[in-house]
């Protein structure tokens, strides 16, 4: 995952799948700012749609100390 400074992102999902233990990995890019373009990649636990259903959503990633928190919509 490329290291970002805490603050929250303006993303885009450009990636998504879900391994074999059910760990859904979104990689996202962001859209503006000083990290504009860098690819970070969000893994979760579950996620309540299948993976191909993330691509091409806009959300926001929320950064605080140094942990990520995906919003999606």
């Amino acid at each position: 995952m490329t290291a970002l400074a805490d603050g929250t992102y303006d993303i885009y999902v450009v990636d998504a799948e879900t391994d074999s233990n059910g760990i859904t990995h979104i990689d996202v890019v962001v859209l503006s700012g000083d990290a504009k373009g860098a690819v970070v990649t969000v893994a979760m636990a579950t996620a309540q749609e299948d993976a191909a259903d993330l691509l091409g959503l806009h959300g926001e990633l929320v950064m605080v100390e140094g942990a990520p928190s995906l919003e999606l919509g």
